[in-house]
């Protein structure tokens, strides 16, 4: 489920047609048929903040999603590929680097280097977690504290290992 944000702007500038709203309503609509959502998000882009990205960990938690989302999806920043619609929006080209051939992508900076410290500081603890091969549940707890400067609001630590398939990849979204 390619939800990338819980805030309505970003939404709209990713052209996605949908809402933080319809994600919420979709996620209670599939607990009620017993169908499990695998959602998978954009958490830092060229128009997170770092409430945006409080609000994101507040929404999943809220949502009884702990479980439901791979670690990973915690410290992904948008790429902008070559001829990505993207490039049209003028907040965004006027964050770009020069195209990088290698990784083919323009490379981008926040205009908030607080956002970005963030995204570096998730992205250390999300590999660092999944290198040593702790759970979906401590990694949240763990992003959670870091994004919250306190810990999260109940021990997260304890839940179960979840009956959620998923792939054991830490790569995947």
């Amino acid at each position: 489920t390619a939800v990338e944000s819980v805030d309505d702007e970003i939404l709209r500038k990713l052209d996605k047609g949908h809402t933080a709203a319809d994600f919420e309503a979709v996620t209670r609509l599939c607990g009620a048929l017993g169908l499990t959502l695998a959602p998978t998000f954009i958490p830092f882009t060229p128009w997170t903040t770092a409430d945006g990205f409080r609000r994101l960990l507040d929404t999943i938690e809220a949502l009884g999603l702990v479980e439901n989302v791979a670690p990973v999806q915690w410290s992904l920043r948008l790429l902008i590929s070559a001829r990505s619609r993207l490039l049209e929006l003028e907040d965004v080209g006027s964050l770009v680097g020069e195209f990088d051939r290698k990784a083919l992508v323009y490379p981008w900076r926040h205009r908030d280097p607080a956002v970005d410290a963030l995204a570096e500081q998730v992205s250390r603890i999300v590999r660092a977690g999944l290198a040593a091969r702790r759970s979906r549940a401590e990694l949240f707890s763990d992003v959670w504290e870091a994004a919250h400067g306190r810990p999260a609001p109940v021990d997260l630590r304890l839940l179960p290992r979840t009956v959620i398939p998923y792939m054991e990849e830490p790569w995947f979204c």
